[in-house]
Formats: structure tokens, sequence, C-alpha cells
């Protein structure tokens, strides 16, 4: 389910791949453990963010300028303060642009694929989205490995003590 994070941002938490934090037959302990703090640490969201396109903003009030210029070289004085008066009244264009943004719960930082941008602190998302996700995700994430990690290996397969699966 899409979750709104901030007026101009939404997301939706990708599960992570792999095996869902079991143990695989044959992988050494210490391997398992290593993988479940990678997958708890790392988290894909795929977002929206709504994005300002600024290019045609700066050449619309360009155009602007220079016809107000003209007006007021060869036009009357009313045409001259018209013209001045609309400076800058060119209008960004935006849309909401899907993007994958992967944060990093230990190290505390995010990356959006494709952006251009590099790998930043959570605090440098200057829509804070990457924040949000991390507050809601991060410590639910951390909490539900440490809770996996106490149990017994039988009792995390849904197996009893005698390895009797009561589901069944």
């Amino acid at each position: 389910a899409w979750t709104m994070d901030t007026p101009d941002t939404f997301s939706r938490l990708l599960e992570p791949t792999g095996n869902g934090g079991q143990a695989a037959a044959g992988r050494p302990a210490a391997l398992t453990s290593a993988l479940t703090a990678a997958l708890t640490a790392a988290l894909t969201a795929e977002v929206y963010r709504f994005e300002i396109e600024r290019g045609k903003q700066i050449a619309g009030n360009l155009f602007s300028a220079v016809l107000g210029v003209i007006n007021c070289r060869s036009g009357s004085s009313g045409a001259c303060a018209n013209a001045l008066l609309n400076q800058g009244q060119a209008m960004p264009e935006g849309w909401y642009r899907l993007r994958t943004m992967r944060i990093d719960c230990e190290r505390g930082d995010f990356d959006i694929d494709n952006d251009g941008i590099r790998r930043q602190p959570w605090e440098g998302d200057r829509k804070g989205q990457a924040a949000v996700i991390a507050a809601r995700a991060c410590s639910d994430r951390q909490r539900r490995s440490h809770h996996d990690q106490g149990l017994p290996q039988a009792r995390r397969g849904g197996l009893s003590k005698t390895g009797h699966d009561p589901r069944r």
C-alpha cells in the first residue's frame, strides 16, 4: 500500500529479495547471520516524488525580459511599465515521477537510483522523504530482526519442539 510521506512524496516498501530471513540448507550460521543483518539494514522503496522542471520557466522568463527591453525602448511608458510588472511570471512545470530509493538503516543514508546524485545522509533529502521512511521502517525491521534472532530455529519455521508442524 502507498503511504503519503510528505505533501510532495509517496512511498511503498518493497519486500527484500532472498529467502525471507530463513537459514538456507548448507549455509554456515555466520553467513546466514550476516545476510540477515544486511537485509535488515537495507530498505528498498518505490517512491513518487513531485519534481519541478525549471528549464521552461527560465526560458520563459528570459523571453519575457527580452520583450520587456524591446517594449521599453520602442513602446510607450505604459507598455514598458506593464512589461516590468510581468517579469518572472513564467510558471514551472511539475509532475510526480516514480523512482527507486535505497535506504541503509545502519549507515543512515539513502540513494535514489539513476538521479545522478551520490548517496547522502537522510537529512540531505530536501523533500524529507528519506528520513520519514527510515523513521517508519528501519526501527520496525530492527525490532523484527532482534525478535527473530531470539527465537529457537524450530519455532521460527513453525515446527513444535518435537518437529511436528502444528498447522497440519
